[in-house]
């Protein structure tokens, strides 16, 4: 038996338009940074909420699967924008000091000393957030696990280096 193709036209999309603004409102609100970033948010919202009806295989809710995706979508604007910000925040003369002659090579096997310390997992996960600049949802992406098991293994390994440190 032959399955048939939805049709979205576009009265459809706009009656699902309205029909999420609410929750599109309420998604930009809270994720937003300031109102230029929310209103951008929202703006981006019409394109996922069509990508969302195309996409809609009908298992579950629908509304649950706009909700999540759109959360999704926006978290992942918001901190995209959040890591552009913080590099361009690098200055010249930090790259020039950790380049320039006056590299503290004592430093850095303190570093290779601390890492040793940390079993495979913990060292791994703290080389990609801290060293290769990776979020959590990165690293918990490449490693195959929840970013809430990536957050566990990057505290445990802190209180580990703090330990050794004699901090904690």
């Amino acid at each position: 038996m032959m399955k048939t193709k939805r049709r979205i036209t576009k009265s459809y999309f706009y009656r699902a338009r309205e029909q999420y603004a609410p929750l599109v409102q309420k998604l930009a609100f809270t994720i937003g940074v300031d109102n230029i970033h929310t209103e951008e948010l929202k703006s981006r919202a019409d394109d996922e909420i069509l990508k969302c009806m195309i996409c809609y295989d009908k298992s579950g809710s629908f509304m649950t699967f706009v909700y999540f995706r759109l959360y999704g979508i926006f978290r992942h604007l918001r901190d995209t924008e959040n890591r552009a910000k913080r590099n361009q925040g690098v200055s010249m003369e930090s790259v020039v000091n950790v380049a320039g002659p006056e590299y503290d090579i004592n430093r850095d096997m303190m570093i290779q000393e601390y890492l040793d310390y940390l079993d495979n997992e913990e060292r791994d996960v703290i080389t990609e957030l801290f060293f290769n600049e990776k979020t959590m949802r990165e690293v918990s992406k490449d490693k195959g696990v929840v970013a809430s098991t990536i957050c566990r293994i990057k505290t445990r390994a802190i209180e580990k280096i703090r330990h050794k440190c004699g901090i904690a």
